[in-house]
């Protein structure tokens, strides 16, 4: 790399190095600022992590670092082989890796630390489908489902959670020396939906690769030709839990039928765990070896599936990347008060603004009834084109819309929380909760169907009273995303306590305003640097109020708080 003044540390990972402004120069390998030139590859680079990934791009051998101490410290060594634990504990820390278990392997850094055991096709396929590097959660779950570790791991929605495990998984099978046409892989998904995109995302990794089939088992289809695909040549079945119980239950009588299974993954498990659920996964999961290794992954956990795991998994592996629970720090989150009855014109005013209105556009709806007439009104009153989809439709109409909406057909698509877990739509820029999910975990699964892989995405969430239980877990959990630094502790403004003002906090370096709420100001009254924060109105409130409640103010949402305990009758000391 070029030479740069020793009083200043050379950036060691991608993570670390800011996006680049108009006019400057973007690394070759992740998009951040390229703040280098790699002297061997002529390579705009933002830090070693991604020099090193341009000498591997570009065929050169990366000579193994000097042992001296200056030299360890002075520069992160990516490529595995060279890896000291030094370096390993540094690339844990940057890319927020918490592992826990015994004999933990190093991650890899790049797919071809794994060359040695992914078939040549499946690395292939890998760059075909646009995957240059892995992320995080891939660094570390490929080395240790590899090795055949039982693994509870839990990373934000849109992070590569699906190619964490079938990756590894599809190698393991095609490494396997026997020649077995009976399942070798099973995957329970939540959903059909999600079932299918799985099936879907396990042909393009396995295409090309000798003797590797999948099998979709799933309801609302007939079942004579999911149990033939079943009964031939299916070394990968994905299923969900209830069809997949049924077929046992009532048709496959063979003990013998999962003897071959190596692995299980239990996809989104804290919602298959969930107790409605057991009953059906259980006996399933009691039917395979003992020595399956179990993979239980997810962007949200909970006690009850810790303690699960606790008894599934054997000298397990827990993994966490990032703040276990969280939203994707690649969400811009916008939160909105409105009684029912003024959500839909709002509504309305974001799909008819062109700053707002980015399609495709994903709407969550709490009822079936609702996503239908919500659709209606906004074919009606915005001349846009929008669908509804819900558990109520036959299982053809829902695979057809999916995959219309996928494909663009129509850029507007209401969904109750069917699609709210696991669904991949990168092109999905604007995820618009409705209504507020009963659960913060089930709002941490909608916002996330923005912002996959890194891309920028917005979710805007309409809030009242009928969500007011979930006001303070609310605050917790976006504090964190828009990174407002813990020392923000500035009280809001009397103005806005008398007011009943609300704050709306983004991630985004620009004032936001959503229209018809009211004007966007840079945060103020201590709020970190870079935060936007806009106003709205909690309540209608007296005249007075219904007059000024445009008003900007500058509220940070580490006080939002004390303006809902203002709200709610909380006496406080002092005059307002």
């Amino acid at each position: 790399m070029a030479e740069t003044s020793t009083e200043e540390a050379i950036v060691e990972c991608s993570a670390q190095q800011r996006w680049p402004h108009a006019a400057e120069p973007a690394c070759a390998i992740c998009g951040k600022y390229g703040e280098y030139i790699c002297d061997a590859t002529g390579d705009d680079v933002c830090s070693l992590e991604c020099k090193h990934k341009s000498l591997s791009r570009h065929g050169i051998t990366q000579q193994p670092p000097d042992s001296t101490p200056a030299v360890e410290s002075a520069e992160l060594q990516c490529p595995g082989a060279f890896l000291s634990k030094r370096q390993i504990e540094a690339i844990r820390s940057e890319l927020q890796l918490d592992v826990v278990g015994r004999n933990i392997p190093p991650p890899f850094v790049e797919f071809s630390d794994a060359a040695d055991i992914f078939p040549e096709k499946l690395l292939d396929n890998v760059r075909e489908a646009g995957i240059e590097s892995p992320t995080p959660v891939q660094m570390q779950a490929l080395p240790l489902i590899l090795q055949g570790r039982h693994v509870l791991a839990a990373a934000p929605p849109g992070s590569g959670k699906t190619a964490a495990f079938l990756l590894p998984l599809l190698a393991r099978i095609a490494n396997d020396s026997r020649d077995t046409a009976a399942a070798r892989v099973l995957v329970l998904a939540g959903t059909r939906e999600l079932a299918q995109q799985l099936e879907v995302q396990t042909k393009r990794f396995a295409q090309g690769l000798p003797n590797i089939h999948t099998a979709l088992v799933v309801g609302g289809l007939p079942t004579k030709p999911q149990l033939y695909r079943l009964r031939t040549a299916a070394q990968v079945m994905i299923a969900t839990p209830g069809k997949l119980h049924d077929l046992l239950k009532d048709h496959i009588k063979d003990e013998e039928f999962f003897s071959d299974v190596l692995a299980v993954v239990l996809d989104e498990a804290d919602r298959i765990m969930h107790k409605e659920f057991e009953d059906q996964v259980m006996p399933i999961l009691e039917c395979l070896p003992t020595n399956t290794q179990k993979l239980l992954f997810s962007a949200t956990t909970n006690e009850d599936l810790k303690k699960i795991a606790s008894t599934l998994l054997s000298d397990p592996v827990t993994l966490t990347v990032g703040q276990a629970n969280m939203p994707s720090p690649s969400v811009r989150h916008t939160l909105i008060w409105r009684d029912e009855a003024e959500k839909k014109s709002l509504l309305f005013l974001i799909l008819r603004d062109k700053t707002h209105y980015t399609p495709p556009v994903l709407i969550f709806v709490e009822r079936q009834q609702g996503a239908d007439f919500l659709a209606d009104a906004i074919v009606k009153k915005c001349n846009l084109t929008a669908c509804s989809i819900h558990a109520g439709l036959d299982q053809p109409t829902r695979s057809k819309l999916v995959g219309q909406f996928t494909r663009g057909e129509f850029p507007i698509l209401v969904s109750t929380p069917l699609l709210g877990r696991g669904i991949d739509w990168p092109q999905v820029k604007l995820v618009i909760n409705f209504d507020m999910p009963n659960k913060i975990a089930e709002f941490v699964h909608q916002t996330g169907r923005a912002g996959r892989m890194g891309l920028r995405g917005t979710a805007i969430t309409f809030i009242n009273r009928k969500s007011e239980r979930l006001f303070a877990d609310l605050v917790a959990l976006l504090g964190p995303t828009t990174q407002l630094p813990q020392s923000v502790t500035a009280g809001v403004t009397a103005a806005a306590r008398r007011q009943h003002y609300m704050t709306t906090t983004t991630a985004a370096a620009t004032p936001h305003t959503i229209p018809g709420t009211g004007g966007g100001s840079r945060a103020g009254g201590g709020a970190a640097a870079g935060v936007s924060s806009s106003v709205h109105p909690l309540s209608p409130g007296t005249q007075q109020q219904q007059t000024t409640k445009r008003k900007s103010e500058k509220v940070t949402v580490d006080s939002l708080l004390d303006v809902l305990k203002g709200v709610h009758g909380t006496k406080k000391k002092g005059k307002y």
